[in-house]
């Protein structure tokens, strides 16, 4: 799937408000179902966040044109699927619902290094348990929802800010990654905190009971062993 807007728009992108308004709506879902047959891939993931997204819902743009684009990605038997976050502001509008295909929930980050409450998890199983629970009862289907996890971590007290699983494994060692925290875990100290393997293997096996599967941010973040793909794959499929 193609995959639009995101997290940190780029100016060039263009204004979505406006793209998205009555005037301009048609245009751009022409232009987005263009771009899907012409690439020949599977379909269109719409990836609007935050402050944007509630804009956007205010001014009642966002579900009819999730409802005009699902319409005109069925006809071409493709795949209309979102991203969303689980605050207030953040989430997709409970009437765009049954327009999508598949529900992609960004359960990545309750702290990170500049928000959150020093010390805690930035992405715990509480936390996926809770957004799981979150969308099935806000009408998701449960073979419609997917769970996104995260292959990155964050760092604090002094420690890089941003880290990727492969480059803890190859910093600290595997086995230093086996706990979901390298260092003393507080307000104040120093530490890096991510998913270990058997945390996404334990969020996986969560996904598989209550929900159709697993999303991640994203691939290129795993070591060339693939350890947390192989950790979602024992998750999926364990009896």
């Amino acid at each position: 799937l193609i995959s639009t807007a995101g997290g940190v728009i780029p100016g060039c992108s263009g204004d979505w408000k406006a793209l998205l308004a009555p005037d301009r709506r048609a245009a751009t879902i022409a232009a987005l179902v263009d771009l899907a047959d012409t690439l020949n891939v599977d379909g269109v993931d719409i990836d609007i966040e935050g402050q944007l997204l509630t804009e956007i819902d205010r001014a009642g743009d966002y579900t009819p044109f999730v409802a005009a684009l699902s319409k005109a990605m069925k006809a071409r038997g493709k795949l209309l699927t979102c991203a969303t976050a689980s605050y207030e502001g953040g989430m997709i509008p409970v009437g765009s619902i049954p327009h999508f295909d598949l529900v992609n929930v960004m359960s990545y980050d309750a702290i990170g290094p500049s928000w959150g409450e020093p010390g805690a998890e930035h992405s715990s199983f509480a936390m996926a348990k809770r957004d799981l629970d979150l969308w099935l009862a806000r009408g998701v289907a449960p073979d419609r929802l997917i769970l996104g996890v995260p292959f990155y971590g964050y760092g604090f007290g002094g420690e890089k800010a941003n880290w990727s699983y492969r480059d803890l494994a190859a910093t600290y060692g595997k086995d230093a990654t086996n706990a979901d925290v390298i260092g003393d875990r507080c307000g104040g100290c120093r530490y890096i905190t991510h998913n270990s393997p058997p945390t996404i293997e334990k969020k996986s096996r969560l996904a598989a009971v209550k929900a159709g599967g697993v999303m991640v941010w994203e691939l290129s973040q795993d070591t060339a062993d693939h350890a947390l793909t192989q950790a979602i794959k024992r998750g999926l499929s364990r009896e």
